[in-house]
């Protein structure tokens, strides 16, 4: 049975296994569902050197980071869009005709994740 300190020094001495490598791959193929970008993400937050880890501002700033935040900026604008055109849609005082032109909008396909979104909007 080891102890905690011979796991520590033999942790630091043997060189991380990589989830974006293929030795890794091959030992986890559950693995294979993650994009390669989320890989080297979680990657470069495990090093053990805390002043090679990215900081929070790099990893906001990763491209894949990015694109899954503006993602999910542009399903909120939606989920507001369409909340404010349901409220329009039972509005007594707006005309039928002007409620007819809203309806494509009030129908509009929203990513899955937007359910949660309008839910809290609600």
């Amino acid at each position: 049975n080891r102890s905690a300190a011979d796991m520590c020094c033999r942790m630091q001495s043997e060189p991380p296994l990589l989830l974006a490598s293929d030795a890794a791959v091959a030992a986890f193929p559950w693995l294979r569902g993650y994009d390669a970008e989320l890989l080297q993400l979680v990657d470069s937050m495990l090093t053990v050197d805390p002043d090679t880890r990215p900081s929070v501002c790099d990893m906001l700033d990763a491209p894949f980071v990015r694109s899954l935040v503006a993602g999910f900026a542009a399903n909120v604008e939606r989920a507001h869009e369409w909340v404010r055109t349901e409220e329009k849609m039972r509005d007594p005082t707006i005309p039928d005709d002007v409620k007819r032109q809203l309806m494509p909008a009030s129908r509009c396909v929203l990513a899955p994740e937007a359910d949660a979104i309008l839910a809290q909007l609600r």
